[in-house]
């Protein structure tokens, strides 16, 4: 991704939870989790929420809408500023809409062959030296995720 940083498998300040991907660019800073689905896995409706096969949708979505808050704070607090974080589930497998992505709750689920393009498309919101900025703040409140 041109004018991207993409920091991969990141540790959650104070907490034993990863992040997959953190990607901070001119369009946003995005928290990106990725899910490997079974192929004939399905999102549908069905009592009032969404389904990703038998599980309900929040807790599909919790976890990413947990570490981008965290992201977040990281970034606030090395800036100095405030940082929104967009989260994103990317799918490997599953029946997702050809034709674009599900929005569930603030997060958008898609394919991963569609992530790309979908933070691309999205308006310029920083320049080049602001996302440099971020990102060296990321690369040091963010470390490697180290199993315990």
């Amino acid at each position: 991704m041109a004018g991207c940083t993409v920091l991969h498998d990141r540790a959650v300040p104070r907490s034993r939870a990863n992040v997959d991907h953190v990607v901070i660019g001119p369009t946003g800073v995005y928290v990106v989790d990725s899910k490997k689905w079974h192929r004939r896995t399905t999102i549908k409706p069905g009592s009032g929420t969404l389904w990703v096969g038998r599980t309900p949708i929040a807790k599909v979505v919790g976890p990413v809408v947990f570490e981008a808050r965290a992201v977040a704070e990281a970034l606030r607090r090395a800036t100095g500023r405030p940082v929104d974080v967009v989260t994103v589930v990317a799918v490997h497998g599953g029946r997702l809409p050809r034709w674009g992505a599900i929005n569930a709750g603030g997060t958008t689920i898609l394919r991963v062959s569609r992530v790309h393009g979908w933070i691309a498309r999205h308006p310029r919101k920083y320049a080049a030296e602001e996302v440099a900025m971020m990102a060296a703040a990321a690369e040091q409140t963010l470390p490697a995720y180290v199993p315990q």
